[in-house]
């Protein structure tokens, strides 16, 4: 029995979709650029949770920039929940597949107020229903056709995954207009004649395959010149506030003293250095604090990060000062500390190239390119500096956050160098995941899905930078490339260590370097 026509019978009269889109978005169509579903699960990360366990012909009630339509005939009345929980004793490598969930028939899924454009669907499936042995439901034959672009009919889960309780992953192309994207599982009458034998699904990811528009010239200055006044107005309130409680002018800027490369520079003389913390000797901002250009000692130049924010002194004298027994050829040296009252100053050595960050996304940058050698060699040191904080250092080890590409400085030489470990948060060995609070931005998780969704395509050159148009050697990276995604794996066992990277990054980068058609 063919029941393709049946997909006519959903509720996606487009004028009533407008309607609800109209009411969720408040005004604003092009509101959202990403969608990210835990199908009949919880929330897991960036992925909304959608646990709701009603057959319904559209969940209308939420106030998300989705919904979901569920259709068939129910054999128990509405006594079944449409979500089901993965077999008994089955472990899957991700959270998002131990749940799932199904319909009756047809089961379309609605995404409202979507930038119009081109993008990456990709659905994830693990046939956790169909698959007990011990009830002869893993015979069952599961058989719907998914209707995005192209349509794809008589997909079967446990073919393609080759068995149960396996992950199978498939990707489409999309083309969202009128702002609204349509997902549809459909029961063409195929496959075992279960209760059960309707559309299942585990989860969804949508990502644009177009780049997200960035602010105009004229906001971009708006914000600049908000910024600026504000930094103005803000000083002006500190110095105020300074000058009424008594810390400006008081005897301890004289006598204080700070020590850099075994030189003595009172605490007066870094304030004069810095302008007495002046905007215009900011440099950077770091993860608890703003970074200045200590640019007028005699002798040398170093960079200052003035902590934003209140700390205990005796914790910042016990963790901060581990990290100056930190040395390291590709990390930043910490120079020395001050920490009394409520003023808490970290000193490092200054790179003047900036961060790797700036010289591979800052157009207005006037840094030499970055040539293929020299990144290949950056890499290699940003693995050895990480080896030696996770790996070589004695004594406990050093938690840092997310290493990206604005905490990798340069020096002159375009050496790399790990900054901005923070405050110097110590191993903890009974939880080791006690100070790991960032999962990732969503620009980051965008990243790694569009590399994933390259990797299955077997296209991973598509992610290296148009900037080096050819002039790089292929099958370096290939290989780095590799690398890349084995360190993205979804199971943590399963990446290499830093001593493995390192090891292969030293190889990669000895291979003989072939012409650029090679």
């Amino acid at each position: 029995m063919d029941l393709s026509a049946c997909a006519t019978s959903e509720p996606n009269n487009r004028k009533s979709l407008l309607d609800i889109m109209d009411k969720r978005c408040h005004g604003e169509k092009s509101k959202y650029h990403t969608l990210f579903l835990n199908a009949g699960g919880n929330e897991h990360f960036e992925y909304e949770g959608d646990n709701t366990t009603l057959l319904t012909t559209l969940y209308e009630k939420s106030s998300k920039h989705w919904a979901y339509s569920c259709s068939g005939d129910d054999p128990f009345e509405g006594s079944i929940d449409y979500i089901s929980n993965k077999t008994c004793g089955i472990s899957m490598p991700d959270d998002i597949y131990d749940s799932a969930r199904f319909c009756p028939q047809s089961l379309t899924y609605y995404g409202f107020c979507l930038k119009n454009g081109l993008y990456n669907v990709t659905l994830h499936f693990a046939e956790i229903v169909f698959a007990i042995d011990e009830d002869y439901s893993s015979l069952g034959k599961r058989v719907f056709d998914i209707y995005i672009q192209p349509v794809q009919r008589d997909f079967n889960i446990k073919e393609k995954a080759g068995g149960p309780n396996k992950i199978w992953i498939e990707s489409f192309i999309a083309n969202v207009e009128d702002n609204i994207l349509e997902i549809r599982l459909l029961w063409g009458g195929k496959g075992s004649i279960f209760y059960l034998n309707g559309p299942i699904i585990s989860a969804i990811s949508v990502i644009p395959k177009f780049r997200i528009r960035r602010l105009s010239t004229s906001n971009k200055i708006g914000i600049v010149v908000g910024a600026v006044l504000a930094s103005v107005l803000l000083l002006c309130l500190l110095y105020a506030l300074m000058w009424r409680i008594g810390w400006i002018g008081d005897r301890e800027s004289y006598v204080t003293y700070v020590k850099l490369r075994g030189k003595s520079y009172s605490l007066k003389q870094v304030k004069d250095a810095t302008r007495n913390f002046s905007p215009n000797n900011k440099i950077g901002k770091g993860r608890f604090g703003i970074i200045y250009k200590v640019a007028q000692l005699p002798d040398q130049t170093v960079a200052m990060k003035k902590l934003s924010f209140q700390s205990n002194v005796d914790q910042i004298g016990t963790e901060v000062y581990a990290l100056k027994q930190l040395k390291h050829e590709n990390l930043v040296e910490l120079l020395d500390v001050y920490s009394k009252r409520d003023l808490h100053l970290l000193f490092y050595e200054c790179m003047e190239r900036g961060s790797l960050r700036k010289a591979l996304f800052d157009d207005s940058n006037p840094i030499v390119l970055l040539d293929w050698s020299k990144r290949v060699k950056i890499c290699l040191g940003i693995a050895k500096g990480l080896k030696y904080l996770r790996e070589d250092h004695t004594g406990e080890k050093v938690v840092h956050r997310n290493v990206r590409a604005s905490n990798i400085l340069l020096d002159g030489n375009f050496n790399p160098k790990v900054s901005d470990l923070g405050l110097a948060q110590l191993y903890d060995e009974e939880n080791p995941y006690k100070f790991i609070q960032e999962i990732g931005t969503v620009a980051d998780n965008i990243a790694l899905m569009q590399a994933c969704v390259l990797h299955s395509e077997q296209m991973l050159l598509n992610l290296v930078d148009t900037n080096l148009s050819g002039d790089y050697n292929k099958k370096q990276a290939l290989k780095f490339l590799d690398l890349a995604m084995k360190c993205i794996n979804l199971s943590p066992t399963l990446r290499p260590t830093m001593s493995e990277i390192v090891s292969v990054l030293e190889q990669i980068s000895n291979l003989n370097t072939p012409s650029p058609s090679a």
